[in-house]
């Protein structure tokens, strides 16, 4: 880890936003409730939400901003001691590149990740950041389903970034496919990451209960 002058240093040219959803029943985890139930899917949600809000907090030498899709001031968001900040946007493209776009307005990097991936730790989040800072445009971390569980972008091609948010299928396996397509028609240079799995469906309880056990029960 990087020592006080390094994190000075660093929290002025870094953003890492944490996207989440207020936890309530019925509004998260939607598609584990016919396997867990509504208060199931929300409680495996408030473990995964507060595991990655530790990791969040504990990545040092970035500005860290929540974003929240629902009540900001929800009291699951107690401990959150970054900025924490209301969604702004008609759909997950616009509320993403809205989030990117704010922050690379004052910062020269900025990464983006979700609250559903146990796998993403501090190495993996400064693995992104050293590739944005290393000369990429942009840096990408697959997930196993199609999608991304993490995406990065430097404040030099924030005018192009709205593009990589358009014309989108979201919640499909094309996802990650997509915003390839668009990295190379935009001619921006990209890292990808190794690939993780995030927590979406049924069948994913199984896997990552194995490796996580704080999924367990």
């Amino acid at each position: 880890m990087p020592g006080n002058n390094e994190i000075n240093s660093l929290e002025k040219s870094r953003v890492l936003i944490l996207f989440a959803k207020a936890p309530e029943a019925g509004k998260v985890k939607t598609r584990l409730v016919p396997a867990l139930g509504e208060e199931g899917a929300l409680g495996l949600y408030q473990k995964l939400l507060e595991y990655q809000l530790a990791v969040v907090q504990d990545y040092t030498g970035a500005v860290t901003e929540l974003h929240v899709d629902g009540n900001p001031a929800h009291p699951g968001f107690d401990n959150f001691s970054g900025s924490i900040l209301k969604q702004t946007g008609n759909n997950l493209g616009e509320r993403m590149h809205y989030a990117l776009n704010s922050a690379l307005a004052t910062h020269t990097s900025a990464v983006l990740i979700g609250s559903d991936c146990p796998g993403i730790d501090y190495h993996y989040l400064d693995s992104a950041f050293t590739a944005l800072e290393n000369g990429f445009n942009a840096v990408l971390g697959p997930a196993e389903d199609g999608g991304y569980v993490l995406i990065g972008l430097r404040s030099d091609v924030s005018e192009k970034s709205t593009d990589l948010f358009q014309d989108i299928s979201w919640g499909t396996d094309t996802v990650s496919a997509q915003t390839r397509n668009l990295f190379q028609k935009l001619g921006l240079t990209w890292k990808e990451l190794p690939v993780l799995q995030d927590l979406d469906e049924p069948s994913d309880l199984e896997k990552l209960g194995r490796e996580f056990k704080f999924l367990q029960g």
